[in-house]
């Protein structure tokens, strides 16, 4: 499944700052679809200082709160985190690290 951006990503190069609390989420989620677990990944990550889901720019919109600049919701507040009104499954196993 290839997802793509609706939306360009603006042209500020003035991260949105997202602390120490932005590498503790950087790390891939399996979401299920159709119910099966694991057909798609999304990827969070942290780079110029802005938190990105599959290299989309994230901008804070309250603590644990983000959207995409397409409009897309990233919930990371409760114990289930969700994506595109996706429950998101932590794949600690699949975390980027810093060399990659």
């Amino acid at each position: 499944m290839e997802r793509t951006a609706g939306a360009p990503q603006p042209d500020s190069t003035a991260p949105d700052p997202t602390g120490r609390r932005g590498q503790a989420w950087a790390v891939t989620y399996r979401a299920p679809l159709w119910g099966r677990l694991g057909t798609v990944t999304f990827i969070l990550a942290v780079g110029d200082g802005w938190l990105t889901v599959d290299g989309a720019r994230c901008a804070k919109h309250q603590p644990g709160l983000f959207f995409t600049f397409d409009g897309e919701a990233l919930y990371l507040r409760g114990t289930v985190s969700i994506y595109r009104n996706i429950s998101l499954i932590r794949t600690p196993d699949l975390t980027p690290t810093a060399s990659d």
